[in-house]
């Protein structure tokens, strides 16, 4: 078995000026191959030390805002000590058409129209985007938990609005909108959150859901989208979020703008606790509350950037080959995710089998074509499945309304039942009573 052995601070060349920005490195003894881990939060990109923690500014609306307590997670394995950051793009460019963006991920309506972009504020000057979808209560919105909580998994959101566009309100409809601050768009906003329970803030971890109440109805337009419960195993899904667009696809990576809806695809490669792993991960702490996450690779159409079978077969040689693990994407539709997309659904049907939770970088030994968690081709992805957290969703709903009876209605019952009680009464009379 090859070990995974730990993780150690590595400078991360992604952004040169903030110091406290780390990547980490995991060299086996008697291995060649380092296993170069970079992992963000897609929503919130926190960028962590041991001291400070620091949103950068490219994913506040606003302005740049420190919050020391946020996604601060550090430890030690194998003796050695690690620090992970708590931090759509397509193979070609999702940027306008009109600029070259490929209309292939442009997103099929109205399909898509329950997708939301999703404003949060978490105090003066510190607002992101994330992305939502609309249940089929119409009230409420399931996205990510860390869009909304603090490192810790405590709620800090204080405000939030969903905003849904599907261009009836001002037609045709506009594929390259940023739709938070369109006035074509309709904004509802949150009433209530609700945070999947057992959520540490983690930044692989199985319960990264939270339900976002609405406090009205949601637009008429905007379609509402059933769970799909059952196991998603090597099945192709589509993903559709607002996150971070690319003006020339997955050998640049994330390099545009927030807030375009967007759409593409990708397959559901493996999950930590994977049997056929030898137990890898299962007592890592980086990994122990997050292995029923499932992985997507951002494949190339080359074996050179497949990171999910480089990992496996690395791990156990025996996969080598093994399509379960080593498949070269789904062509130019295959996509990946950027910030911003944090809580974006994952589809299979019209029904929402995952919620995007965090990306990561495993650097070019295994397929990353940099060494930067920056969507760019070799990279994976981790969403977490809303069959874990069925019962939890169903729970925060909102119930059904009872049938509203009309008048005629109980008038015609309340006569049947008139009729039933004379002949109840009439058939316990004894025969000489029913002669006379």
């Amino acid at each position: 078995m090859n070990n995974i052995c730990g993780f150690s601070s590595l400078p991360d060349s992604s952004d040169s000026s903030d110091s406290s920005v780390s990547s980490f490195s995991s060299v086996c003894p008697g291995s060649a191959k380092p296993l170069f881990w970079v992992a963000s939060f897609l929503g919130l990109t926190v960028s962590v030390s041991a001291l400070t923690s620091q949103v950068k500014a490219q994913d506040v609306v606003g302005a740049t805002v420190a919050e020391p307590s946020d996604r601060l997670i550090s430890g030690v394995t194998h003796g050695i000590p690690w620090t992970v950051n708590s931090l759509l793009v397509g193979t070609t460019s999702n940027a306008p058409v009109a600029s070259g963006g490929n209309a292939i991920y442009l997103p099929t309506m109205p399909r898509f129209s329950g997708v939301a972009s999703l404003l949060i504020s978490k105090g003066a000057s510190n607002t992101f985007i994330c992305t939502g979808s609309l249940l089929n209560d119409r009230r409420s919105i399931l996205t990510a938990a860390h869009c909304v909580s603090d490192g810790l998994g405590n709620l800090n959101a204080t405000s939030a609005t969903a905003f849904f566009y599907d261009g009836s309100m001002s037609p045709p409809y506009q594929p390259d909108t940023i739709v938070h601050s369109s006035s074509a768009a309709t904004g509802v906003s949150i009433s209530n959150f609700f945070i999947a329970p057992g959520y540490s803030g983690k930044p692989i971890e199985d319960n990264d859901l939270a339900v976002l109440r609405l406090s009205g109805p949601a637009p008429s337009f905007a379609r509402s989208y059933e769970l799909y419960l059952q196991n998603p195993r090597s099945s192709t899904f589509d993903l559709s979020g607002y996150g971070l667009t690319s003006n020339s696809g997955g050998s640049v990576g994330a390099n545009g703008v927030i807030g375009r809806l967007r759409q593409g695809s990708n397959r559901y490669d493996f999950q930590w606790k994977d049997p056929n792993f030898n137990g890898e991960f299962l007592s890592d702490p980086l990994f122990a509350d997050g292995l029923n996450t499932w992985i997507s690779d951002f494949d190339s159409g080359l074996a050179a950037n497949d990171v999910s079978c480089r990992l496996s077969t690395f791990i156990n040689p025996s996969l080598a080959g093994n399509p379960i693990y080593c498949n070269l994407g789904t062509g130019t539709k295959e996509a990946t995710v950027a910030r911003s997309d944090s809580g974006s659904p994952g589809f299979i049907g019209d029904q929402i089998a995952t919620i995007v939770s965090y990306a990561t970088s495993l650097g070019t030994s295994y397929g990353d074509i940099d060494n930067i968690s920056n969507a760019t081709f070799g990279e994976i992805s981790g969403h977490v499945p809303v069959a874990l957290n069925a019962s939890f969703i169903a729970s925060v709903k909102v119930p059904a309304p009872l049938p509203i009876v009309g008048v005629a209605s109980l008038v015609a019952w309340s006569r049947r039942l008139r009729r039933r009680m004379a002949c109840a009464s009439l058939s316990v009379l004894p025969t000489s009573e029913r002669a006379r």
